[in-house]
Order: C-alpha cells, then structure tokens, then sequence
C-alpha cells in the first residue's frame, strides 16, 4: 500500500520535486519551506497527470501559505507568489 510516487515519467517533474506523499518526504519538504523562508521567492505547487489523489496537493499549499504567514506576515506571502497546478478539469 502507499503510493508509487514515479517523478521521471514527466519531462523535468524529476528536476525540483518536494513531495510530502512519505515521511522521507514530507521531512525533506520541511527543510526546503526552511531554505524558503530563508530566501523567499516562487513557489508552484500540485499535482500531474496520472495522479491518484489530488487532496495532498491542495492541503500542502494551504498549510504552506499558513506557515509562511505565521513565520514572516503578509511580507513574505507576498515575498513567495504561489501557482497552483492541477490536471484537474476544475478546481475542487
């Protein structure tokens, strides 16, 4: 069980990604909000084609916003502009 995370099946999805589907991961992320917050700018946050589950995605960049609001106010979520990705044909 657990999810088959295959980053290299999309051109230039293996070069950045941060994901939170695994422990491993999600403490990897921790330390990439980190360098974030150290030095802010854009972040791109979703999901591709093919994925299972959607919902990861979509808590991640609100419970990122959270903490980048909580750790350095409304200047640095503006510091950090967020995209949103989805394959989704609409959003929800």
């Amino acid at each position: 069980a657990g999810p088959r995370l295959a980053f290299d099946e999309i051109p230039g999805a293996d070069k950045y990604p941060v994901s939170v589907c695994t422990t491993p991961h999600a403490s990897h992320a921790a330390d990439e909000v980190d360098k974030l917050i150290s030095d802010p700018g854009p972040i791109v946050v979703g999901s591709t084609q093919g994925a299972s589950c959607f919902g990861p995605a979509y808590e991640f960049v609100l419970l990122l916003h959270n903490e980048l609001f909580k750790r350095g106010g409304a200047k640095l979520v503006e510091q950090c502009p967020m995209t949103f990705v989805t394959p989704e044909p609409y959003i929800g």
